[in-house]
């Protein structure tokens, strides 16, 4: 049996989802030596800012319920979750960690209507609060639900991050900017779909990876009520020759791709999300 190098990116978008998912996935994965990129949200805890969703984006009420395993069941209170004790464990443990926005749900619900200047404000706001919120300074960055404004994508440069994955694609490439310069801000993206958009097509979960696959999952979701198919999922993976490895240890052989990049549909997600172009 082949041995294939496959990759586990987990967001943690909301307090509970760091406060009551990410402890559970980090035991799990402690026990199975399998290590992770962890992408954390800044700013506050506004989940409720997702419901004009439901009015926006076509087929968005029609996910809660299909998803509501986990996202009709959070704790009657959340509390704000120990977020540097939380970091330390993450990174002791051999995992990374890098900021995964500002106000998730504000960025995906108003990216579209900001300014440039807005835009690059609250990119430069959200690695100044992941500082002072987790202690450290963030390596790479993670656009919430892959919705990234041009402008930011440029300033990723200037901001000095080692890797960025803002955009859903196939392949790490360079990406270009609304005027056809190549940035040198690589993006490492998801190549695969997320489980609710595997649940939301009527897919089967969990799957087997191939080489150089990047899976994304949620704290919100693996690591509360589809917890014990995530577990399924890394053990399936394993038992078939699947050696995990952080994003920062994906091999980038130059020269690398230069793609365009736009918004579309994918199966299973509601609204558009950024993809690379060939």
């Amino acid at each position: 049996m082949s041995t294939k190098k496959c990759y586990l990116r987990i967001d943690g978008d909301t307090f509970w989802g760091i406060s009551a998912g990410i402890p559970r996935l980090l035991e799990l994965l402690s026990d199975l030596k399998v290590p992770a990129s962890f992408f954390l949200t800044t700013g506050g805890d506004d989940s409720w800012a997702s419901l004009p969703r439901i009015f926006r984006e076509n087929g968005f009420a029609k996910r809660i319920l299909k998803l509501r395993r986990s996202y009709l069941k959070p704790p009657a209170k959340i509390k704000t979750p120990p977020f540097r004790e939380i970091a330390l464990n993450l990174i002791s443990r051999g995992h990374e960690i890098g900021v995964h926005g500002y106000n998730h749900f504000h960025w995906i619900r108003d990216f579209k209507y900001l300014t440039p200047l807005r835009a690059i404000n609250i990119i430069r706001q959200s690695k100044c609060a992941f500082k002072q919120r987790y202690g450290v300074t963030p390596p790479y960055t993670g656009a919430p639900g892959w919705r990234m404004s041009f402008p930011v994508l440029e300033l990723q440069d200037e901001l000095n991050f080692d890797f960025a994955s803002d955009v859903r694609s196939a392949y790490p490439f360079l990406p270009k900017s609304s005027k056809g310069k190549v940035l040198s801000t690589v993006q490492i993206p998801v190549n695969l779909p997320t489980l609710d958009e595997i649940l939301m097509t009527g897919g089967s979960f969990p799957f087997p990876l191939n080489n150089h696959d990047i899976y994304c999952a949620h704290a919100e979701m693996e690591g509360t009520g589809y917890f014990s198919e995530f577990k399924q999922f890394i053990q399936l993976n394993i038992n078939r020759g699947c050696t995990f490895h952080l994003l920062s240890e994906y091999p980038l052989s130059p020269p690398l791709p230069q793609c365009q990049l736009a918004f579309d549909k994918i199966p299973g997600r509601t609204g558009e999300v950024l993809i690379a172009q060939k």
